[in-house]
């Protein structure tokens, strides 16, 4: 009957593409947005981006704040701003676009400063939709990797807080679209979609450094499809060229990633005020362009410091070993209203939804098995190259205070690879019913399982006022609580 149902669709594939797509993106759009303005306070680390996004919008830069000045700021008061420079360890763009939603809704209520985020992981959904098309060729993949994503926590979480996390996510997801749209360009000259994608990776390095990896994994893998693109063409020297033409985009690639990376400095270029903006002067360089560039650089260095020495405690870090276990999500807020003492709990935790988090890691490892056997060819490749980028380069560094939210960065990928292997399990039209029926009736208690713990855990995600028993029965593994239970228990 299912396959019947599919079948009669399928005569008009791109109407319900268009629908599908568009019921998933509803979907998203829905559990991002609706009731994005509580808390109506700060929380996390807003305190930083939020009050810096909106400096830097007004002023060109970020800037101090008195201490203490949260009270204030969530009262509406947004004039106490100094303008003495504040020191930033992220690039300006994810700030540029957290100021761009309290442009237009307003810096004195949350949800101006919050949908700039809740649009881009709304966005995101469409996005992992279209990239499974063109990797599969498959609507039952791209509407289960978008599915899932839409309804998990980690996702919805991400986009309900104003953090970087969510446009770096954004913009790589982005990226990776335009990567595979550049496929039927390989052995042209003009690749304009390896231009944008260039152009995007260098906007994600400036949302977050962490970009880096997938400039470099990208430009590796354009050298690679480029040297298969000329060796499947059977051309003459072939090898050499592949390589030259390869290496050659990688460059245009990188070069163009810069310049976007720099344009979103512009602020601090034009400012006199902004942070180590004088340096090269003050220590008898040169002044102008030049000694911007030379300030500039001595920033970097200054930030690339920052990072590699980071390693202060916090209750919610995790190690990236840790994070296929799920064994610390990031705690976002704890409140515990006088009124009803120890009884109740307000409570935000990006813990992504269990059953569908703990199946893409097993479907990642079956991916590459089944890559490695030649199941899958081509651009399927992409998605375990995207999803390596955003996470094995954390394993490098484990004693930097790292947190489960960095992994919003490549979890568009791990549920597009679980899309993959699910589709591969239940199989095709043409397959056996025998086959089909027990296949289909298990994705149908999957899918409807995680739908169950989505609405069983989402007053959990979006800050509700819940009984501590019912927060209790949430946390089924010691690391969940982050310690909290015996606050909420005293």
């Amino acid at each position: 009957m299912i396959d019947r149902i599919w079948k009669r669709m399928s005569t008009r594939l791109t109407q319900t593409r268009i629908l599908l797509v568009s019921l998933l993106t509803l979907l998203a759009g829905t559990l991002r947005i609706a009731g994005l303005g509580y808390p109506n306070r700060l929380m996390f680390d807003e305190t930083y981006y939020v009050k810096d996004a909106y400096t830097q919008w007004i002023l060109g830069y970020a800037s101090k704040w008195p201490s203490g000045y949260n009270d204030s700021w969530n009262a509406g008061i947004l004039d106490g701003f100094f303008t003495d420079p504040s020191y930033i360890a992220h690039p300006p763009m994810g700030k540029w676009m957290i100021g761009a939603g309290m442009a237009v809704f307003g810096a004195d209520n949350s949800f101006g400063w919050r949908i700039a985020g809740a649009v881009a992981g709304t966005l995101i959904i469409p996005l992992i939709f279209v990239i499974a098309l063109l990797i599969t060729k498959s609507t039952i993949v791209a509407t289960l990797a978008g599915y899932m994503l839409a309804i998990d926590g980690n996702a919805i979480v991400m986009s309900r807080i104003a953090l970087l996390d969510i446009h770096l996510a954004f913009l790589l997801v982005l990226a990776t679209l335009t990567l595979l749209m550049d496929t039927k360009h390989r052995t042209k000259k003009w690749r304009p979609w390896l231009l944008a994608t260039g152009v995007i990776l260098g906007l994600a390095c400036s949302v977050k450094w962490s970009a880096i990896w997938f400039v470099a994994a990208f430009g590796i893998w354009v050298v690679v499809r480029d040297w298969e693109a000329l060796k499947l063409s059977a051309k003459r020297f072939w090898l050499l060229k592949g390589l030259g033409l390869g290496a050659i985009n990688f460059v245009y690639m990188v070069v163009f990633a810069a310049l976007a990376y720099l344009s979103t400095w512009l602020g601090w270029f034009l400012s006199d005020s902004g942070w180590n903006r004088q340096w090269s002067v003050n220590n008898g360089g040169p002044d102008g362009i030049a000694g911007a560039f030379l300030s500039l650089l001595h920033y970097h260095q200054s930030i690339l410091n920052w990072h590699v020495s980071l390693d202060s405690h916090h209750s919610s870090m995790a190690p990236a070993w840790t994070w296929p276990l799920l064994l610390r999500p990031s705690i976002m807020y704890v409140d515990r209203p006088a009124e009803c003492a120890n009884e109740c709990i307000g409570f935000i935790s990006n813990l992504p939804n269990p059953l569908l988090w703990y199946a893409a890691i097993a479907a990642i490892i079956a991916l590459l098995w089944m890559l490695m056997r030649g199941t899958f060819r081509g651009n399927y490749w992409l998605v375990l190259v995207a999803f390596g980028a955003g996470f094995v380069p954390w394993l490098l560094f484990p004693e930097r205070t790292t947190f489960f939210f960095y992994t919003i960065a490549f979890q568009p990928f791990l549920y597009l690879a679980l899309a993959i292997v699910i589709k591969r399990i239940i199989g095709r039209a043409s397959d056996s019913i025998y086959r089909r029926q027990p296949a289909l009736l298990g994705l149908g208690m999957f899918l409807g399982l995680a739908s169950a713990l989505s609405v069983f855990w989402y007053p959990l995600w979006t800050g509700w006022e819940i009984h501590r028993i019912f927060w209790s029965i949430h946390q089924w593994l010691p690391g969940w609580t982050n310690d909290i239970f015996p606050v909420v228990a005293s």
